[in-house]
């Protein structure tokens, strides 16, 4: 609903109709209440003070990033097209305008904010539209420095990049990290915003998150394993002791046998003969207990060397695995030519191809139609079917561009389960035509 009432509600006068659960914070001061039963408010206040092709022709960012940007911007028809970098609003379960996470802020030499848009807001934990306020004191102490710092590099000319991780939550204890780019914003010719600069922000806490348990996996490999050597180590030295006792035992063996026939060939033996006699059997038998207690344990070192030798080849065989199912997923959402999207059992967007985000990104104008040529209920589009969980196949048309005709799909949904009763549903759309 968002996008099809943005292009309205964005201009002067224009009007904004939300649902019961959407309201107009944290942009209070751009909307009037008009109708308070219907929900319906009017646009007031000026546009944007810089307009999208002017941003965009100076703005230098990362490739993919940059190529998103341009395609959402270029399909806005209002003349006032960066406006749509700053949405009303939104219910938390509109899926598609949850998934952009790409932050734009443009500042001037004092750090004023010129434009901002939401995800933006989100990422800094700006509550207020920012718009005329200074950017490094609104973003809280922990971002101060590292705003300012990149700030003043890229007013001097000097584009700078730095990925600053936030304290953990105190609800959750996670750790965000921001990845953060700061360029001049400058136009030969036009000094309306001489000295100005645009931030880039982006959340890599799920990439660093990864990283972080591939270290830990990785140590926990190597623990094994040095365990696992000062184990053979020991079970080495088990065995020399071992031999070493069965030659001592074999020596004392043949000093019991030559006193035996000592004892034969005497007839009388006093009693310190005999004494000796019993204290050599007892240390004859003290030997034996604990050649028995060594030949115990170094079976038992045998058995935890084989389970260690086991945890070691399991941990590889996983890595291994997860690695060639990163790089299979990613090989083949670059080269499918049908949109795909996909999200999880609880309906959230897990993923979505460059295809997919081109045909029906956020910014894209949708007026779905069925075979007879009747608009599609929002609720019977092949999106919200996949979030419902439903497998389905269906076709539909959509505008195609310039108005002259339409484009005819066909969406086939399917969730797919893992060995654990959950996993994913996918969407794949394919163009008929």
């Amino acid at each position: 609903r968002h996008n099809l009432v943005q292009h309205g509600a964005d201009r002067p006068g224009g009007y904004l109709v939300l649902g019961k659960s959407e309201t107009v914070s944290p942009l209070p001061a751009y909307f009037a209440l008009e109708q308070p039963r219907l929900k319906v408010f009017r646009r007031i206040g000026d546009s944007a003070p810089i307009s999208s092709d002017q941003f965009l022709s100076h703005m230098s960012v990362n490739p993919a990033i940059d190529r998103t940007l341009r395609r959402a911007i270029a399909r806005q028809p209002s003349p006032h097209r960066f406006q749509a970098f700053q949405p009303a609003s939104r219910a938390p379960g509109d899926d598609l305008l949850s998934a952009l996470s790409v932050g734009i802020v443009v500042v001037d030499r004092h750090y004023d904010v010129l434009a901002i848009n939401m995800a933006a807001r989100n990422l800094l934990g700006l509550q207020t539209p920012a718009i005329g306020e200074d950017l490094v004191h609104a973003a809280g102490p922990h971002l101060r420095e590292t705003l300012r710092e990149l700030l003043d590099a890229a007013l001097h000319g000097e584009d700078r990049v730095q990925i600053h991780s936030l304290p953990p939550d105190p609800i959750d204890g996670v750790v965000r990290d921001l990845w953060i780019s700061a360029v001049q914003y400058s136009r030969e010719g036009a000094s309306q915003h001489a000295g100005a600069a645009i931030l880039q922000i982006v959340d890599v806490s799920a990439f660093h998150q990864r990283q972080r348990e591939l270290e830990v996996r990785q140590a926990q490999f190597e623990a094994a394993a040095s365990e696992a050597r000062s184990l053979r180590t020991a079970n080495q030295r088990m065995a020399n002791e071992q031999g070493r006792l069965r030659a001592e035992l074999e020596v004392l063996q043949i000093a019991q046998e030559e006193a035996l026939a000592a004892a034969e060939e005497i007839e009388t033996l006093n009693e310190e003969q005999q004494a000796t006699n019993e204290e050599l059997e007892t240390v004859n038998e003290e030997l034996q207990a604990t050649i028995e207690e060594l030949q115990a344990t170094v079976a038992e070192l045998h058995a935890r060397t084989g389970d260690l030798e086991d945890m070691a080849s399991k941990v590889a065989v996983q890595q291994q695995v997860i690695e060639s199912e990163r790089a299979g997923l990613s090989a083949v959402l670059a080269n499918l030519d049908d949109a795909v999207l996909i999200v999880d059992a609880g309906g959230e967007l897990v993923l979505g191809n460059a295809v997919y985000d081109q045909l029906f990104g956020p910014a894209v104008e949708l007026s779905l139609e069925d075979d007879a040529g009747q608009v599609l209920p929002e609720a019977d589009w092949p999106q919200r079917r996949l979030s419902r969980g439903e497998a389905f196949t269906m076709s539909f048309s959509i505008p195609a561009p310039g108005g002259a005709r339409r484009r005819r799909f066909e969406a086939n949904g399917q969730p797919v389960l893992g060995a654990n009763g959950q996993g994913w549903h996918v969407l794949v759309i394919h163009a008929l035509d």
